[in-house]
């Protein structure tokens, strides 16, 4: 057995091996999830898969939901380029995402949506506005509530894995 092959770091290495393996797919598959958005014969091309994490797909509607989202709290301007631009970045930080709340999981991590709530309760603060406000802006710039309750949800719950494991 290696040296720390069992201890904390072990675990974190063995982490480390399985994010870089799926960003490597991911990035490989990313000229394939762009063609993706092209509509798919009796289909909704929003519903085409731009990636998949460990067995869980992104699809593009979603990857555009993000890019809305960084574009907006950025205050970038909506538009095609902007989002060209952004798709690499947006992918990788949703893959990385992705992976840690599995591993979070994994280690029987679980977020409610209380606790989701709460922190979208933080987020509308800091922005000195309501929850509802918050919710009403996303919706307005077409970014799914859901977006941002899952982001949320995996940075809690990576917070949680952090401090368990290190």
């Amino acid at each position: 057995m290696a040296v720390g092959a069992g201890t904390r770091g072990g675990r974190i290495r063995r982490w480390f091996a399985r994010v870089s393996a799926a960003i490597g797919f991911a990035v490989l598959a990313l000229p394939f999830a762009v063609r993706a958005q092209a509509p798919v014969a009796g289909g909704d091309a929003g519903l085409a898969i731009a990636a998949v994490v460990e067995n869980e797909p992104i699809t593009v509607r979603e990857l555009e939901a993000r890019i809305r989202l960084v574009a907006l709290t950025g205050n970038l301007p909506d538009g095609p380029e902007t989002r060209r631009r952004l798709l690499p970045q947006v992918l990788r930080s949703y893959i990385d995402e992705l992976l840690q709340l599995q591993e979070a999981e994994r280690h029987g991590i679980r977020v409610s949506d209380g606790e989701v709530d709460q922190a979208l309760a933080t987020v509308a603060a800091r922005n000195r506005m309501t929850p509802r406000q918050l919710v009403e802006l996303l919706e307005k710039n077409g970014i799914p509530a859901a977006t941002l309750r899952g982001q949320l949800r995996a940075q809690i719950a990576w917070t949680r894995f952090v401090r368990q494991v290190l």
